[in-house]
């Protein structure tokens, strides 16, 4: 039994966090804030800088870097024309299918909660062709990447299974934060938009590779 396996397995319910979690996308988020700083003359990011200044709200981590957030819907949107134009580069983590397509057999229940957009999230996830392995999938209204703890709330009153019978697995601290908000345990992977240095701070289970 892997360590996904010994975390969920008596789990009814699996709520996957999306972007550094199910796809890995960190090269191509990089590329793009990379591209929004150079427009406004700041020093660019590297991977591994950038996973050291990462997290939510979105608009703080523009802050660190330096960027003026008076004018938050336009870096937004900038950011994210970028980020589609480079989304082809990217691809789901090795094992990813392989599981879903697994718990999906066991008959679990499985949901995307998701800071993205939600129709730029279903959009991505139609691209893979996983959409029909979920139950449910949930993002933000629009593309400014708050909290998804209120989204959360509606997951679980949706679902209809107890939270002492559902997981949260992510990538950052703000997925820790969200379980704790929802009252559900939590598994963190250190493939993604954070650091393991940074996550191993968080006082849950975090693993460096999805598998």
């Amino acid at each position: 039994m892997n360590q996904l396996d010994q975390h969920i397995a008596a789990k009814k319910h699996v709520i996957w966090d999306w972007n550094g979690t199910l796809l890995n996308d960190v090269d191509i988020a990089v590329k793009a804030v990379s591209k929004l700083l150079k427009d406004h003359s700041l020093p660019s990011l590297d991977v591994a800088k950038y996973k050291e200044v990462f997290g939510f709200p979105i608009r703080d981590y523009y802050k660190r870097i330096g960027l003026d957030t008076s004018q938050m819907e336009e870096l937004s949107q900038k950011f994210h024309q970028e980020y589609d134009h480079l989304f082809h580069e990217c691809a789901l983590f090795d094992g990813v299918k392989q599981a879903l397509v697994k718990l999906k057999a066991q008959k679990k229940r499985q949901s995307i909660l998701s800071a993205a957009q939600e129709a730029w999230l279903t959009k991505q996830l139609t691209h893979f062709d996983i959409h029909h392995l979920f139950d449910h999938v949930f993002g933000l209204t629009d593309f400014l990447a708050n909290s998804k703890v209120e989204r959360g709330r509606e997951l679980i009153r949706e679902s209809t299974i107890h939270p002492k019978d559902t997981i949260l697995i992510g990538d950052t601290d703000h997925d820790v934060d969200v379980a704790r908000e929802l009252g559900i345990d939590v598994v963190i992977y250190a493939d993604g938009h954070q650091s393991y240095s940074k996550l191993k701070k968080v006082g849950v289970p975090v693993y460096l590779r999805f598998n």
